[in-house]
């Protein structure tokens, strides 16, 4: 009998061994796809985040090219906004003491980066000369061609006044 038990005891000792090792696997097994599980999410995670930096980076770019792009259309007079231009030169000459008039506009065909302007300034010699260095100094890309300078009397009882007929191109941003 005591034989018979100690078999007993053996078997069952083998079996709960068996068991017990399937299910310590059973438990490997899944802790490791769990573990390849965590790291595929953890990796899915760090792209996503990786491609959220990304977007911020390039989000931030682009309003740093846009902050540029604006600085650089700033030195070009835009055709369709040339009306603003000329009340800008215009009411410039106020603040010297002359008068500016805008005499033409002309976009040459052959250059349309181009623009034109004949502009008359009139008024005393000092304010007449501190419109052209103001026109010659705008925040643009000007290229003054020709200026003429002529004193001028209305009449005998004020005193002379000046006269300069200016031509100057304005780089165009079409």
């Amino acid at each position: 009998m005591k034989n018979k038990s100690t078999i007993f005891i053996l078997s069952l000792s083998i079996l709960l061994a068996i068991f017990i090792s399937g299910l310590f696997f059973y438990i490997l097994e899944t802790i490791k796809d769990k573990n390849q599980q965590a790291s595929t999410i953890v990796a899915s995670l760090e792209d996503k985040m990786k491609q959220k930096e990304n977007s911020i980076f390039f989000a931030d770019k682009m309003s740093e090219i846009k902050a540029i792009q604006d600085s650089i259309d700033a030195y070009f007079i835009n055709p369709d906004k040339i009306d603003i231009f000329v009340d800008f030169l215009e009411n410039s000459g106020v603040k010297f003491g002359s008068e500016i008039k805008v005499n033409s506009i002309d976009i040459p065909t052959k250059t349309k980066e181009l623009i034109l302007f004949k502009v008359t300034i009139t008024g005393s010699f000092q304010s007449v000369m501190d419109n052209i260095s103001f026109i010659e100094n705008m925040p643009y890309q000007i290229k003054v061609t020709s200026i003429n300078l002529n004193s001028e009397t209305l009449n005998q009882e004020q005193a002379p006044g000046w006269r300069a007929d200016m031509i100057f191109t304005i780089l165009s941003n079409h």
